[in-house]
């Protein structure tokens, strides 16, 4: 350097030295003291100096390198060795992949060469939020230290020299937790160990994991399961996992190879079955479409069943499989990429001993009933048969192949014996059977078979079958019994007795024919003499009753009475010319016995009907005299007598007097001969309501003949079997009167029961379809019930559309059913309505008028072939109730009624817009929704008041009102806040013009030179629309955050005149409600129009304000004529309701003295088209609005309603 002393001063004061980079006595000894040398010369001599200058350690941290980072070329780290690192760029990885991490290291410029274990150990910290690390090195024993703090898969930390870090750092690998996808941070952190939280470097690299799609697939415990021939074998273990759709539809096909496959709960499943047959396999396969939760829920319970008398033991389809039956569940998602999985399943059947099956038999080709298939026995084994019955013998028309047992032989009443089926099946086809001597009625075959199981060498349950029998009955005649011979001597003149004759009868020889229904018919002929009858003798039927000698007659009494008769009388020659002197001789004479049994005691086919039906005699049942010849001029007394049932003669016969006629006490009628006949052709037996069983008609009937002192009854009987029918279950309800709810409430529907003619005790099955037109029910329980099928009352997309927020309601709708079909008892499914209750839809409501909502119908299950329904209807009322308006925005949040300006700055906004100061800007666009709006025809009239704090709030809709206007019925009121810089906004119309119109146009504008939060308030009223509850408001709120912009400096000077404040106060009175004048009732004839004057309202603080009048009624119309409106004054029909229009609903915007022209010109009608009739009462409603205009308080609104009498 050369200069004057000045400058060399000035220069040697800016000197700088910059040492070596890391350079210190600690890693370079010696190297801590630099020597300086300053000579300085003038005019050739010099003078030199010398200094010496420390260069004192300092600790630099140690440095991490990454290997994708944003660097700053010009500046560097700490250690003077790094480029300045500004941002780590992103890692990027997939979704259940591992990733190494590559290219990170670790400098440490204060390292020694050496590398003492002590001095130079760092701290290393690595960890993620989502996701594990895995360290590399598999030597790290050898070089790590120790390990620092807790360690865990997501937080790993350790003590280690540079050379051992960057090693492990080299093989360390990141995998994100079990399918995640989205964003982890991978922190770490290296400090000294021997000065902890002194010099260290932390850096934060991002970590984007890519989502992959993952196949669905089922979590089973074990793949292998073991079954028993043809048992059902429930499997309760299988979960069908996919984190990637949970809501989306998901595939899922089971098919086995010879099995078949069931569910035991498929509800809310789309469930297609089929059968697969396929290289000698016929197996199932069940299809499964629906969402992740659903199917997860059906194949919780899959039911497998082996196919018929399949196992493995016997049937081997392929050897690698060792008899393994298989089930193949393929699970899909219907994506592109990774979309489905198969999981096979193992089902070992273990072979059981089948029962020996027996077909039930059927008669032999002798027999006029063969119309059945012949029986026979199925196995594959021999077989031990026992055949027995009680009251015959058996016998096979063969013994080929067959071992009868000891004891047992062919033509007995028990057969017993073994053979192969085939041997034993060739001689069961014919089979005999002989009943005893004389025997009628039920007998029992009862066929008994065993087998032993070739598979598992065990004995086969015993199986048998019960087979009636039926004997008809076969009426025997009687049997003479004449002694030594039917030869007699007889002398003239002399009685000769007829003792031993006698008969006898086989079908009375059991009976104790004491009884009159043994009764029989004894016909004596004589020739060429006469019958001398003894005094004690039954009566005659001929007229001849002076005497007891005759010559024909017919006698009738019980066997033994006819015997002793028999024994009794004597016979003698009638006259003497039999007798001739000059040629005394032999002479044949006949006397001829004949006895009638009346064929009462042998059985034609068993009289049968089914239950509920009638059973027509037709003309079958008939009177019959043996004496007819003289019955006609006869009156006979017929008694008709049954348990169960009523008898029913023909009503058109005439001359027949009915004595009794009563269910209880039987029919007794009387008549002539031809007449009874006549009633009794047609006639029919009805059994009581719901009964079956066997029945007994019992008939008498006694000849009333004026010249007979006894009267003779005949009496027979006639039995019928009334078989059971399957009757279809009824419904029993409590109440007949309509149930009645409020909208968005539960009803318990606890008077309805089924009940069961059968009279089973609630054992009857029957399927219930349940349908809800409005809503849904739930059961109170459903044990002992199989749901078939199952579909929610409320659809997700609706409670969407309905505005309902994910919670509650959505849970709640799974619990109620619009459709509902279950399967059980007639006692379970009787519980489960025991506590239904009904839940209409959200926001539902009638009207208060009945609608039919759930119907029912109940099936029956028992065999019956007609399958009619059984049907009920329930009605419910569902009252409205008035719900509040709800604003649709994503920023405005609801608020309560009562608020303050610093109870809105405290709170915690979770959502919240920017403005910048001075800049005007427009709101999102937001939508009025009103529940009560059902029909969504948007007409529901709204008052909106918007409202700005520290800003004030403009619309377009008030700049340019004839560009933007959808309709006459939007009016707007701006009005002034409390503060000078705000502005009100009051807004009344229509639904649908709100949101059309005027809410989707808001400007906000911040307070002057104002930055902070502002508030944008909106209150809506729904004016008492519809329902219970009156009118009803609902407020939002909008956080605003303005921010500062720079201002310009003003200079604001004092005017020239002087100012004077003046100090005052206002009173703002409260806002008086509106009053309304009507009479109570008004008489309307039907089909004419009539006025209804004499209606006014007044509002003392409206003044010009204008007021929401609403006229309505239910059944009729109405029509108002307005005048021409003059300068936009005058009464304003609002919406549909125009100049002439005739509705059931009529609304105006009016001044309170205006008002009168509508009622002077509101006319009422009601006819036939309305649904109106005479004696009909209708409602007007007369509802007024003053819309706050005037005074404090808000709106104030007033309701009136007078009766119509249609006359």
């Amino acid at each position: 350097m050369e200069g004057n002393v000045t400058n060399l001063e000035r220069d040697l004061k800016r000197l700088v030295y910059s040492p070596p980079q890391n350079w210190n006595e600690e890693q370079f000894p010696g190297g801590h003291i630099v020597e300086w040398q300053f000579v300085v010369s003038y005019q050739n001599k010099s003078v030199e100096s010398f200094t010496d200058l420390v260069i004192m350690s300092r600790v630099d941290a140690p440095v991490i390198s990454v290997p994708h980072a944003l660097e700053d070329p010009l500046h560097y780290m700490n250690d003077y060795l790094s480029v300045l690192r500004v941002e780590c760029l992103p890692l990027v990885c997939d979704e259940d992949t591992p990733m190494a991490l590559d290219g990170f290291s670790v400098r440490s410029a204060d390292s020694t060469k050496q590398q003492k274990a002590t001095a130079d150990l760092l701290v290393i910290s690595l960890s993620v939020s989502h996701g594990v690390i895995s360290l590399g090195d598999t030597w790290r024993t050898n070089c790590i230290s120790r390990f620092v703090g807790a360690q865990s898969w997501k937080r790993k930390s350790f003590k280690a020299n540079v050379d051992c870090v960057n090693r492990v750092l080299t093989g360390t690998e990141y995998i994100g937790e079990p399918n995640f996808s989205g964003t982890d941070q991978l922190k770490i952190r290296v400090e000294f160990a021997v000065e902890p939280g002194g010099a260290f470097e932390e850096i934060t690299v991002p970590i984007i994991v890519i989502e992959l799609n993952d196949a669905p697939y089922i979590a089973v415990d074990s793949v292998f399961y073991e079954a028993d021939e043809d048992i059902p074998l429930v499997i309760n273990d299988l979960l069908l996992r996919d984190p990637d759709a949970l809501d989306e539809l998901l595939s899922v096909i089971m098919e086995t190879n010879y099995g078949q496959l069931a569910l035991l709960r498929p509800n809310g499943v789309k469930l297609t079955t089929e059968r697969v047959e396929n290289a000698g396999k016929n197996g199932s396969r069940l299809t499964l479409e629906g969402t992740l939760r659903n199917i997860d829920a059906a194949v919780a319970s899959v039911v497998y069943t082996s196919a018929k008398d399949w196992n493995s033991l016997q049937f081997r389809p392929d050897d690698g499989m060792n008899g393994f039956d298989t089930i193949t569940i393929t699970s899909t998602d219907l994506s592109s990429f990774n979309g489905s999985s198969v999981s096979v399943l193992f089902v070992y059947v273990d072979p059981k001993p089948d029962p020996v099956l027996i077909d039930a038999s059927s008669n032999g080709l002798t027999s006029i009933y063969a119309d059945d298939e012949r029986g026979t026995l199925r196995g594959d084994e021999d077989t031990w048969i026992i055949a027995r019955v009680t009251h015959g013998l058996l016998s096979l028309s063969c013994g080929r192949g067959l071992t009868f047992l000891e004891g047992s032989t062919d033509g007995g009443r028990a057969l017993e014996f073994k053979g192969t089926f085939t041997n034993v099946n060739a001689c069961m086809i014919a089979l005999r059977y002989l009943p005893n001597k004389d025997f009628y009625g039920q007998d029992s075959l009862v066929v008994t078979a065993t087998a032993v199981d070739e598979y598992t060498q065990q004995q086969t349950p015993s199986s048998s079958i019960l087979v009636s029998i039926m004997v008809d009955a076969v009426n025997d005649a009687p049997v003479w019994n004449v002694g030594s011979s039917i030869v007699r001597e007889i002398q003239q003149d002399q009685a000769a007795s007829i003792a031993g004759v006698s008969f006898h009868d086989v079908d009375v020889a059991a009976t104790d024919c004491t009884a009159e229904a043994c009764v029989m018919d004894l016909i004596i002929e004589a020739s060429s003499g006469v019958v001398t009858l003894p005094d004690q003798s039954p009566p005659l039927f001929s007229n001849d009753m002076a005497t007891k000698k005759v010559a024909y007659t017919v006698l009738s009494g019980t066997p033994d009475e006819l015997n002793m008769l028999i024994s009794d009388m004597t016979f003698m020659l009638a006259g003497s010319e039999y007798y001739r002197a000059d040629s005394p001789s032999r002479t044949d004479i006949k006397l001829q016995l004949t006895v009638d049994d009346r064929g009462v005691f042998g059985s034609e086919a068993v009289l049968t009907l089914n239950e509920d039906t009638a059973f027509g005699f037709g003309g079958d049942l008939q009177l019959i005299d043996p004496d007819s010849a003289g019955s006609f001029r006869n009156i006979f007394e017929f008694s008709i007598n049954c348990t169960n049932g009523v008898f029913a003669l023909s009503s058109r016969v005439a001359g027949v007097q009915v004595l009794r006629n009563d269910s209880d006490s039987g029919v007794i009628i009387r008549g002539f001969f031809a007449q009874l006949n006549a009633a009794l052709n047609g006639s029919s037996y009805i059994p009581a309501a719901n009964w079956y069983g066997s029945e007994e008609i019992s008939l008498s009937v006694v000849e009333l003949n004026h010249l007979e002192k006894t009267r003779e009854t005949v009496e027979t009987s006639i039995f019928l079997f009334v078989a059971p029918v399957c009757d279809e279950p009824q419904w029993a309800t409590l109440t007949d009167t309509p149930l009645t709810m409020k909208e968005d409430e539960y009803l318990l529907v606890d008077k309805l029961s089924l009940t069961d003619p059968d009279l089973d005790g609630g054992q009857h099955e029957v399927e219930v379809t349940i349908g809800v037109a409005h809503g849904g029910v739930m059961l109170s329980m459903t044990q002992g019930l199989l749901i078939e099928q199952a579909a929610y009352s409320t659809s997700e997309d609706r409670l969407v559309a309905q505005h309902v927020a994910p919670g509650h309601s959505f849970s709640g709708s799974r619990h109620f059913f619009s459709d509902l079909v279950v399967r059980g008892r007639v006692s379970d499914i009787n519980a489960a309505f025991k506590g239904m209750v009904f839940k209409p839809w959200l926001d539902y409501n009638s009207d208060g008028w009945p609608v039919d909502e759930i119907v029912f119908a109940a099936t029956s299950f028992c065999g019956n072939s007609k399958t009619t329904a059984s049907h009920i209807t329930i009605p419910i009322a569902v009252f409205a109730v008035n719900d509040p308006p709800v604003l649709i925005s994503q920023y405005f949040q609801p608020l309560e009624s009562s608020y303050s300006v610093g109870n809105l700055e405290a709170a915690s906004w979770s959502s919240s817009i920017e403005a910048s100061e001075h800049s005007p800007q427009q709101l999102e666009s937001t939508e009025l929704y009103d529940p009560d709006d059902s029909l969504g025809s948007g007409d529901l009239r709204l008052l909106v008041n918007v409202s700005c704090i520290h800003c004030s709030i403009t619309s377009e809709y008030l700049s340019h009102p004839s560009e933007t206007q959808p309709s006459d019925d939007l009016i707007v009121v701006p009005r002034k806040g409390k503060s000078d810089e705000s502005v009100q906004l009051i807004i009344h119309g229509t639904l649908v013009s709100l949101n059309s119109g005027l809410m989707s146009q808001l400007i906000f504008q911040g307070a002057d030179n104002f930055n902070g939060l502002a508030f944008v308030l909106v209150e809506i009223s729904d004016l008492g629309n519809y329902g219970e509850g009156g009118t009803l408001r609902s407020v939002f709120v909008l956080c605003v955050k303005v921010k500062p912009v720079n201002d310009i400096s003003q200079a604001n000077l004092p005017q020239y005149q002087s100012q004077t404040n003046i100090v005052g106060q206002v009173e703002i009175r409260d806002n008086e409600p509106p009053t309304i004048s009507i009479a109570s009732t008004f008489y309307a004839p039907a089909g004419e129009w009539v006025a209804l004057a004499g209606i006014e309202i007044t509002d003392p603080d409206s003044v010009e304000g204008i007021l929401y009048v609403s006229l309505a009624v239910h059944n009729g119309k109405l029509r108002v004529t307005l005048s021409p409106r003059v300068n936009s004054v005058g009464p304003t029909a609002l919406h549909s309701t125009v100049d002439g229009a005739i509705a059931q609903k009529l609304e105006f915007a009016t001044t309170a003295e205006q008002a009168n022209e509508i009622f002077q010109t509101l006319e009422y009608r009601c006819d036939d088209d309305n649904g109106c009739s005479k004696s009909l009462r209708d409602y007007l409603r007369v509802h007024v609005d003053d819309n706050g205009f005037t005074g404090a308080g808000g709106s104030q609104v007033a309701t009136k309603r007078a009766e119509i009498v249609v006359a």
